[in-house]
């Protein structure tokens, strides 16, 4: 399972920083938001009809197998369109098939896992852990051998992910779920939203996808900004952000143990607002560089004390016939629907602020830094907690 969290991880950690410079070397750079918007538009149309099928159908570890099989398939002719570079357009629909077919990835494989740990609240953090490793590693390895702007990231990763669907077949048995009298609704996934009949719950779903809006300019966006201070290697830097996250992983059973999980929560949204004050106080001038480099840092905390945490608390708390479900509706959500949303409203930013006559670099984070503020607000407000109790609360 470990293993599987690395291969995962590392597939788009070979590409997924650096697509923004990638498409600015060949002239794409017009495509990028419609690049950037296709896979969350993926996460939207997929993933609960695919997590319903490994509730309900079929054993997890297999759908979880051919989906891979598929994004294997479909990142060579993706990427193999880009370094051509004649058809923007056959490449983005490449891409769009390839966020259909591998959206669920992520949320089957961390049900498959979270099933199969006898302590999940102490022990996911340890396995987790290896998707940081294995999204580090790619960006090392990009920036060693000097690909920060080819598209034959692609077909390191498309290598990885034919191996990664043999490996997946060796997963614990995770078979589905016999439901009775399944309604439509359910066999299409729509099942998920009775997570929402809890206040709690709903509230931290619909905080994900508030604080994804703003966190989908932070790979893109931070690469163009690194670049534009002088940085050249620009996937090693990004990947400065997962060594807080990995002693982050590592800390989450202790965490699950001695703090409640709105503490958690909010400390890792304000982690996730000191990122972009950080960017927005850099500018240009001499400290740019270190204050960008401490923004990145922030990335790691924000990103696992909210997401990979906020895993653990939706498989505690929903049914065990909904729990592929609930994390694909987490999926949709934060990956998703928050995403789709925050790219469109960066990328107009962007051509406003730094492209056109507005504010800079100042004025888009500045941007990003409110809407985490709205995020933040919305979570300490609305989320109760239950007091006094061991387990995730």
């Amino acid at each position: 399972m470990a293993l599987l969290f690395f291969l995962v991880a590392a597939c788009p950690g070979f590409w997924a920083p650096v697509i923004a410079n990638v498409l600015a070397a060949r002239g794409w750079d017009e495509w990028l938001e419609l690049t950037l918007l296709v896979p969350p538009l993926g996460a939207i149309l997929s993933p609960l009809i695919l997590g319903a099928l490994a509730d309900q159908r079929l054993a997890a570890q297999k759908v979880l197998a051919a989906i891979t099989f598929g994004n294997a398939i479909m990142t060579a002719a993706a990427f193999w369109l880009l370094e051509r570079a004649t058809s923007p357009a056959l490449f983005l629909a490449c891409l769009a098939v390839k966020a259909l077919v591998s959206a669920p990835t992520w949320s089957i494989l961390t049900s498959v896992v979270l099933n199969n740990l006898n302590d999940p609240e102490s022990m996911f953090g340890r396995v987790r852990v290896w998707g940081t490793v294995g999204w580090m590693v790619a960006g090392w390895t990009v920036s060693w051998i000097g690909w920060d702007e080819s598209a034959r990231t692609g077909y390191l990763a498309a290598a990885v992910l034919f191996g990664t669907g043999f490996i997946c077949l060796f997963l614990p048995d995770t078979p589905p779920v016999k439901v009775p009298n399944r309604t439509w609704k359910e066999a299409l996934g729509f099942g998920a939203f009775r997570a929402f009949e809890n206040r709690d719950t709903a509230v931290y779903f619909l905080t994900a996808l508030i604080f994804a809006v703003p966190l989908a300019a932070y790979y893109p966006y931070t690469a163009l900004y690194l670049k534009e201070v002088g940085v050249k290697q620009v996937a090693f830097s990004l990947s400065i952000g997962q060594l807080t996250e990995i002693v982050a992983m590592l800390a989450m059973g202790m965490l699950f143990r001695r703090a409640r999980l709105k503490v958690m929560f909010a400390l890792a949204i304000g982690a996730g607002l000191v990122r972009y004050l950080c960017y927005l106080l850099a500018g240009d001038g001499s400290m740019a560089v270190t204050l960008i480099i401490a923004g990145i840092f922030m990335h790691g905390i924000c990103w696992t004390l909210f997401f990979e945490t906020g895993r653990v608390f939706i498989n505690r708390r929903v049914d065990t016939d909904l729990r592929s479900q609930a994390q694909a509706l987490m999926t949709v959500l934060s990956g998703g629907v928050g995403p789709a949303t925050g790219y469109l409203i960066s990328g107009a930013l962007y051509r406003w602020c730094v492209k056109g006559d507005g504010p800079g670099w100042v004025g888009f984070w500045g941007v990003m830094s409110a809407l985490v503020v709205v995020a933040l607000v919305f979570f300490l407000v609305g989320y109760r907690g239950i007091r006094h109790q061991a387990s995730p609360r």
